[in-house]
Protein backbone atom coordinates (compact mmCIF):
# COMPACT_ATOMS: atom_id res chain seq x y z
CA UNK A 1 0.00 0.00 0.00
CA UNK A 2 3.14 2.83 0.98
CA UNK A 3 4.45 1.39 -2.63
CA UNK A 4 1.57 2.38 -4.28
CA UNK A 5 0.81 5.61 -2.51
CA UNK A 6 4.15 6.56 -3.31
CA UNK A 7 4.15 5.77 -6.91
CA UNK A 8 1.13 8.22 -6.96
CA UNK A 9 2.68 10.97 -5.52
CA UNK A 10 5.42 10.52 -7.89
CA UNK A 11 3.04 9.95 -10.65
CA UNK A 12 1.45 13.12 -10.14
CA UNK A 13 4.23 15.64 -9.12
CA UNK A 14 5.44 14.38 -12.70
CA UNK A 15 2.30 15.21 -14.15
CA UNK A 16 1.45 18.38 -12.20
CA UNK A 17 5.10 19.63 -13.36
CA UNK A 18 4.53 18.68 -17.29
CA UNK A 19 1.46 20.52 -17.19
CA UNK A 20 3.10 23.42 -15.75
CA UNK A 21 6.25 23.51 -17.88
CA UNK A 22 3.64 23.13 -20.67
CA UNK A 23 1.60 26.30 -19.17
CA UNK A 24 4.66 28.12 -18.72
CA UNK A 25 5.84 27.88 -22.35
CA UNK A 26 2.56 28.88 -23.94
CA UNK A 27 2.55 31.84 -21.70
CA UNK A 28 6.44 32.85 -22.31
CA UNK A 29 6.56 36.16 -24.55
CA UNK A 30 4.72 37.35 -21.01
CA UNK A 31 5.78 35.70 -17.83
CA UNK A 32 10.09 35.54 -19.75
CA UNK A 33 9.91 39.26 -20.29
CA UNK A 34 7.88 40.20 -16.51
CA UNK A 35 10.30 37.91 -14.66
CA UNK A 36 13.75 39.09 -16.53
CA UNK A 37 11.97 42.87 -15.56
CA UNK A 38 11.73 41.52 -12.05
CA UNK A 39 14.73 40.70 -11.86
CA UNK A 40 16.45 43.89 -12.91
CA UNK A 41 14.44 45.69 -10.35
CA UNK A 42 15.26 43.35 -7.57
CA UNK A 43 19.07 44.15 -8.26
CA UNK A 44 18.51 48.14 -8.29
CA UNK A 45 15.89 47.96 -5.38
CA UNK A 46 18.34 48.34 -2.47
CA UNK A 47 19.56 51.56 -4.06
CA UNK A 48 15.45 52.76 -4.37
CA UNK A 49 15.91 51.88 -0.26
CA UNK A 50 18.78 54.05 0.20
CA UNK A 51 17.18 56.99 -1.41
CA UNK A 52 14.21 56.27 0.62
CA UNK A 53 15.93 57.01 3.49
CA UNK A 54 18.04 60.08 2.52
CA UNK A 55 14.94 61.63 2.52
CA UNK A 56 14.01 61.57 -1.47
CA UNK A 57 10.24 61.12 -2.13
CA UNK A 58 9.41 57.62 -3.41
CA UNK A 59 7.94 58.44 -6.45
CA UNK A 60 11.60 60.35 -7.27
CA UNK A 61 13.58 57.52 -6.44
CA UNK A 62 10.98 54.93 -8.40
CA UNK A 63 12.08 56.95 -11.19
CA UNK A 64 15.34 57.13 -11.06
CA UNK A 65 15.69 53.17 -10.18
CA UNK A 66 13.65 53.18 -13.64
CA UNK A 67 16.02 55.16 -15.56
CA UNK A 68 19.19 53.25 -14.28
CA UNK A 69 17.55 50.11 -15.50
CA UNK A 70 16.46 51.12 -18.82
CA UNK A 71 19.48 52.58 -19.44
CA UNK A 72 21.62 49.03 -18.48
CA UNK A 73 18.92 47.61 -21.05
CA UNK A 74 19.96 50.46 -24.15
CA UNK A 75 23.75 49.11 -22.93
CA UNK A 76 23.41 45.56 -23.43
CA UNK A 77 21.15 46.23 -26.44
CA UNK A 78 23.99 48.71 -27.89
CA UNK A 79 26.83 46.18 -27.00
CA UNK A 80 25.57 43.05 -28.81
CA UNK A 81 24.27 45.32 -32.06
CA UNK A 82 27.97 46.68 -32.07
CA UNK A 83 29.82 43.57 -31.39
CA UNK A 84 27.59 41.74 -33.97
CA UNK A 85 27.87 44.55 -37.05
CA UNK A 86 31.83 44.79 -36.02
CA UNK A 87 32.03 41.60 -36.69
CA UNK A 88 30.08 41.72 -40.37
CA UNK A 89 31.99 44.41 -41.59
CA UNK A 90 35.17 42.50 -40.41
CA UNK A 91 34.35 38.98 -41.63
CA UNK A 92 33.59 41.28 -45.32
CA UNK A 93 36.74 42.72 -45.82
CA UNK A 94 38.38 38.65 -45.64
CA UNK A 95 37.04 37.83 -49.06
CA UNK A 96 40.65 36.21 -50.44
CA UNK A 97 40.90 34.60 -47.17
CA UNK A 98 37.09 32.66 -47.75
CA UNK A 99 38.48 32.16 -51.11
CA UNK A 100 41.56 30.07 -50.20
CA UNK A 101 39.63 28.80 -47.34
CA UNK A 102 36.90 27.15 -50.17
CA UNK A 103 39.82 25.59 -52.19
CA UNK A 104 41.07 24.11 -49.10
CA UNK A 105 37.93 22.68 -47.91
CA UNK A 106 37.02 21.78 -51.77
CA UNK A 107 40.61 19.29 -51.19
CA UNK A 108 39.73 17.61 -48.42
CA UNK A 109 36.63 17.06 -49.50
CA UNK A 110 38.16 15.75 -53.29
CA UNK A 111 40.58 13.57 -51.24
CA UNK A 112 37.56 11.89 -49.31
CA UNK A 113 35.91 10.80 -52.45
CA UNK A 114 34.08 14.14 -53.15
CA UNK A 115 34.02 15.62 -56.97
CA UNK A 116 33.51 19.48 -57.61
CA UNK A 117 30.69 18.46 -60.24
CA UNK A 118 28.98 16.48 -57.15
CA UNK A 119 29.39 19.41 -54.77
CA UNK A 120 28.25 21.82 -57.41
CA UNK A 121 24.99 19.62 -57.98
CA UNK A 122 24.26 19.98 -54.27
CA UNK A 123 23.89 23.50 -54.13
CA UNK A 124 22.42 24.33 -57.29
CA UNK A 125 19.59 21.60 -55.93
CA UNK A 126 18.56 24.25 -53.09
CA UNK A 127 14.91 25.07 -53.21
CA UNK A 128 14.67 29.28 -53.53
CA UNK A 129 11.75 28.62 -51.81
CA UNK A 130 13.59 27.57 -49.26
CA UNK A 131 15.55 30.63 -48.83
CA UNK A 132 13.03 32.71 -49.30
CA UNK A 133 11.09 30.62 -45.92
CA UNK A 134 14.23 31.33 -44.07
CA UNK A 135 14.12 34.92 -44.51
CA UNK A 136 10.41 35.15 -43.80
CA UNK A 137 11.40 33.44 -40.15
CA UNK A 138 14.22 35.82 -39.71
CA UNK A 139 11.89 38.31 -39.96
CA UNK A 140 8.69 36.67 -37.82
CA UNK A 141 12.24 36.54 -35.22
CA UNK A 142 12.78 40.21 -35.25
CA UNK A 143 9.35 41.16 -35.05
CA UNK A 144 9.12 38.44 -32.00
CA UNK A 145 12.14 39.68 -30.49
CA UNK A 146 10.47 43.66 -31.07
CA UNK A 147 7.26 42.33 -29.16
CA UNK A 148 9.55 41.29 -26.34
CA UNK A 149 11.41 44.21 -25.90
CA UNK A 150 8.14 46.21 -25.73
CA UNK A 151 7.05 44.08 -22.98
CA UNK A 152 9.87 43.98 -21.00
CA UNK A 153 9.26 48.03 -20.80
CA UNK A 154 5.76 47.63 -20.22
CA UNK A 155 6.19 45.16 -17.40
CA UNK A 156 9.10 47.01 -15.87
CA UNK A 157 7.43 50.36 -15.67
CA UNK A 158 4.44 48.73 -13.72
CA UNK A 159 6.61 46.30 -11.40
CA UNK A 160 8.74 49.79 -10.71
CA UNK A 161 5.22 51.78 -10.16
CA UNK A 162 4.22 49.39 -7.26
CA UNK A 163 8.43 49.24 -5.83
CA UNK A 164 7.24 52.23 -3.09
CA UNK A 165 4.78 49.47 -1.22
CA UNK A 166 6.58 46.45 -2.05
CA UNK A 167 8.52 46.67 1.22
CA UNK A 168 5.27 47.29 3.12
CA UNK A 169 3.12 44.52 1.65
CA UNK A 170 5.68 41.34 2.53
CA UNK A 171 5.83 42.77 5.79
CA UNK A 172 2.52 42.34 6.31
CA UNK A 173 2.30 39.07 4.13
CA UNK A 174 5.56 37.61 6.56
CA UNK A 175 3.16 38.28 9.90
CA UNK A 176 0.53 35.66 8.16
CA UNK A 177 2.76 33.55 5.94
CA UNK A 178 6.51 33.75 7.15
CA UNK A 179 8.00 30.47 5.11
CA UNK A 180 6.31 31.92 1.83
CA UNK A 181 7.70 35.40 2.48
CA UNK A 182 11.14 34.06 3.69
CA UNK A 183 11.32 32.07 0.67
CA UNK A 184 10.77 35.34 -1.35
CA UNK A 185 13.63 37.37 0.71
CA UNK A 186 15.79 33.97 -0.31
CA UNK A 187 15.32 34.15 -3.70
CA UNK A 188 15.50 37.70 -3.82
CA UNK A 189 19.09 37.76 -2.07
CA UNK A 190 19.95 35.09 -4.29
CA UNK A 191 19.23 36.85 -7.56
CA UNK A 192 20.60 39.77 -6.51
CA UNK A 193 24.19 37.94 -6.13
CA UNK A 194 24.14 36.05 -9.08
CA UNK A 195 23.74 39.04 -11.11
CA UNK A 196 26.45 41.03 -9.39
CA UNK A 197 29.05 38.27 -9.19
CA UNK A 198 28.02 37.09 -13.06
CA UNK A 199 28.73 41.10 -13.87
CA UNK A 200 32.16 41.48 -12.17
CA UNK A 201 33.29 37.86 -13.02
CA UNK A 202 31.83 38.94 -16.19
CA UNK A 203 34.12 42.16 -16.31
CA UNK A 204 37.23 40.16 -15.11
CA UNK A 205 37.31 37.92 -17.64
CA UNK A 206 36.58 40.00 -20.69
CA UNK A 207 39.63 42.26 -19.45
CA UNK A 208 41.84 38.86 -19.28
CA UNK A 209 40.65 38.25 -22.96
CA UNK A 210 41.11 41.76 -24.10
CA UNK A 211 44.59 41.60 -23.13
CA UNK A 212 45.36 37.70 -24.51
CA UNK A 213 43.97 39.68 -28.15
CA UNK A 214 45.63 42.38 -27.82
CA UNK A 215 49.03 39.85 -27.64
CA UNK A 216 48.64 38.39 -30.24
CA UNK A 217 47.25 40.93 -32.56
CA UNK A 218 43.68 40.41 -33.56
CA UNK A 219 41.64 42.91 -35.14
CA UNK A 220 39.25 45.27 -32.77
CA UNK A 221 40.62 43.23 -29.83
CA UNK A 222 38.11 45.95 -27.67
CA UNK A 223 34.60 44.05 -29.67
CA UNK A 224 35.46 41.13 -28.61
CA UNK A 225 36.33 41.16 -25.14
CA UNK A 226 32.64 43.37 -24.97
CA UNK A 227 30.93 40.33 -26.95
CA UNK A 228 32.81 37.97 -24.25
CA UNK A 229 31.31 40.29 -21.33
CA UNK A 230 27.90 40.11 -22.92
CA UNK A 231 27.64 36.39 -23.50
CA UNK A 232 29.15 35.92 -19.99
CA UNK A 233 25.36 35.61 -18.72
CA UNK A 234 24.28 32.92 -20.55
CA UNK A 235 25.32 30.07 -17.98
CA UNK A 236 27.95 27.59 -19.10
CA UNK A 237 27.85 27.90 -22.79
CA UNK A 238 28.04 31.77 -22.99
CA UNK A 239 31.76 31.79 -23.65
CA UNK A 240 31.41 29.60 -26.68
CA UNK A 241 29.13 32.23 -28.08
CA UNK A 242 31.80 35.01 -27.34
CA UNK A 243 34.85 32.92 -28.58
CA UNK A 244 33.41 32.46 -32.44
CA UNK A 245 33.94 35.14 -33.88
CA UNK A 246 37.60 36.62 -32.53
CA UNK A 247 38.45 32.96 -33.30
CA UNK A 248 37.74 33.40 -36.84
CA UNK A 249 38.72 36.69 -36.91
CA UNK A 250 42.43 35.53 -36.11
CA UNK A 251 42.14 32.40 -38.16
CA UNK A 252 41.76 34.74 -41.46
CA UNK A 253 43.74 37.48 -39.91
CA UNK A 254 46.43 35.60 -38.89
CA UNK A 255 46.42 32.24 -39.37
CA UNK A 256 45.33 28.40 -37.73
CA UNK A 257 47.72 29.09 -35.14
CA UNK A 258 46.25 32.08 -33.92
CA UNK A 259 43.39 30.94 -33.65
CA UNK A 260 44.17 27.62 -31.65
CA UNK A 261 45.74 30.06 -29.21
CA UNK A 262 42.53 32.69 -28.75
CA UNK A 263 40.41 28.92 -28.34
CA UNK A 264 42.60 27.74 -25.44
CA UNK A 265 43.25 31.13 -23.98
CA UNK A 266 39.43 31.61 -23.62
CA UNK A 267 39.05 27.91 -22.67
CA UNK A 268 41.92 28.37 -20.12
CA UNK A 269 40.68 31.90 -18.83
CA UNK A 270 37.26 30.42 -18.49
CA UNK A 271 38.15 27.87 -16.36
CA UNK A 272 40.17 29.69 -14.08
CA UNK A 273 38.59 32.54 -13.44
CA UNK A 274 34.44 31.37 -13.45
CA UNK A 275 35.31 27.60 -12.20
CA UNK A 276 38.04 28.02 -9.92
CA UNK A 277 38.38 31.31 -8.78
CA UNK A 278 35.04 32.86 -8.60
CA UNK A 279 32.83 29.65 -6.91
CA UNK A 280 35.96 30.28 -3.70
CA UNK A 281 35.34 33.87 -3.57
CA UNK A 282 31.46 34.33 -4.08
CA UNK A 283 30.39 31.11 -2.42
CA UNK A 284 27.00 30.21 -2.80
CA UNK A 285 25.55 33.44 -4.99
CA UNK A 286 23.81 31.06 -6.92
CA UNK A 287 23.01 28.42 -4.45
CA UNK A 288 22.97 25.36 -7.13
CA UNK A 289 25.66 22.69 -8.37
CA UNK A 290 27.02 22.90 -11.63
CA UNK A 291 25.16 20.24 -12.84
CA UNK A 292 21.84 21.69 -12.40
CA UNK A 293 22.97 24.70 -13.42
CA UNK A 294 23.92 23.38 -16.57
CA UNK A 295 20.96 21.20 -16.87
CA UNK A 296 18.59 24.47 -15.50
CA UNK A 297 20.15 26.27 -19.28
CA UNK A 298 18.31 23.53 -21.38
CA UNK A 299 15.26 23.25 -19.02
CA UNK A 300 14.39 27.12 -19.30
CA UNK A 301 15.69 27.64 -22.64
CA UNK A 302 12.71 25.08 -24.05
CA UNK A 303 10.20 26.54 -21.72
CA UNK A 304 10.89 30.28 -22.44
CA UNK A 305 13.30 30.20 -25.52
CA UNK A 306 16.00 32.23 -25.94
CA UNK A 307 15.51 34.73 -23.47
CA UNK A 308 15.23 31.50 -21.30
CA UNK A 309 19.33 30.99 -21.57
CA UNK A 310 19.38 34.38 -19.80
CA UNK A 311 17.41 33.73 -17.14
CA UNK A 312 17.93 30.26 -16.64
CA UNK A 313 20.04 29.81 -13.32
CA UNK A 314 17.31 32.63 -11.33
CA UNK A 315 14.06 30.58 -12.87
CA UNK A 316 15.86 27.87 -11.21
CA UNK A 317 16.56 29.91 -8.17
CA UNK A 318 13.20 30.87 -7.78
CA UNK A 319 12.07 26.94 -7.49
CA UNK A 320 14.27 26.35 -5.21
CA UNK A 321 13.57 29.29 -2.70
CA UNK A 322 9.58 28.63 -2.96
CA UNK A 323 9.11 24.96 -3.29
CA UNK A 324 11.80 23.05 -1.74
CA UNK A 325 13.33 25.41 1.05
CA UNK A 326 10.45 26.52 2.35
CA UNK A 327 9.27 22.55 2.41
CA UNK A 328 10.48 20.58 5.74
CA UNK A 329 10.26 17.61 4.35
CA UNK A 330 12.43 18.51 0.86
CA UNK A 331 15.31 19.38 2.60
CA UNK A 332 17.03 16.24 1.35
CA UNK A 333 16.40 17.65 -1.91
CA UNK A 334 17.77 21.04 -1.32
CA UNK A 335 20.93 18.60 0.19
CA UNK A 336 21.24 17.31 -3.61
CA UNK A 337 20.76 20.74 -5.51
CA UNK A 338 22.44 23.02 -3.43
CA UNK A 339 26.13 24.55 -3.95
CA UNK A 340 26.66 24.15 -0.25
CA UNK A 341 25.73 20.96 1.35
CA UNK A 342 23.11 22.79 4.60
CA UNK A 343 24.28 21.72 8.19
CA UNK A 344 21.85 19.74 9.99
CA UNK A 345 18.53 21.34 10.94
CA UNK A 346 19.92 24.23 9.23
CA UNK A 347 17.82 26.06 6.61
CA UNK A 348 21.21 26.95 4.72
CA UNK A 349 19.40 30.31 3.62
CA UNK A 350 19.02 34.20 4.59
CA UNK A 351 20.47 35.26 7.52
CA UNK A 352 17.60 35.22 10.46
CA UNK A 353 15.58 38.60 11.00
CA UNK A 354 16.77 39.98 7.39
CA UNK A 355 15.14 41.42 4.41
CA UNK A 356 15.68 41.18 0.86
CA UNK A 357 16.81 45.04 1.32
CA UNK A 358 18.84 43.94 4.01
CA UNK A 359 16.71 45.69 6.28
CA UNK A 360 15.86 44.05 9.81
CA UNK A 361 12.70 42.81 9.44
CA UNK A 362 11.55 43.99 12.91
CA UNK A 363 12.26 47.19 10.88
CA UNK A 364 10.03 45.79 7.96
CA UNK A 365 7.35 44.99 9.70
CA UNK A 366 7.21 48.68 11.16
CA UNK A 367 7.49 50.26 8.04
CA UNK A 368 3.98 50.31 6.10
Amino acid sequence: MNRRSTFLQVAITLAATGLSLALLRDLASIIAPTFLSLNLVIVIYPLYRRLDRLGVPRGVSAVVALVIVLGVLVAFVWGITYAITAMVTQLSSYSDQFVNLYHQALGSLTRLGFTEDMLLGRLKSLDPNGLLSVATSLLANAQGWLSLLTMLLLSMLFIVMDSPAAHGRLAAAHRSHPAFVDGLYDFAEGVRRYWVVTTVFGLIVAALDWGVLLVIGVPLPFVWALLSFLTNYIPNVGFVIGVIPPALIAMFDKGWVSAVIVIIAYIVLNFVVQSVVQPKIAGDAVGLTATVSFLSLFLWTYVFGALGALIALPCSLLVKSLLIDTDPSLRWLDALIASRVPPPGGSGGRPSGVDAGGVPKANADSEQ
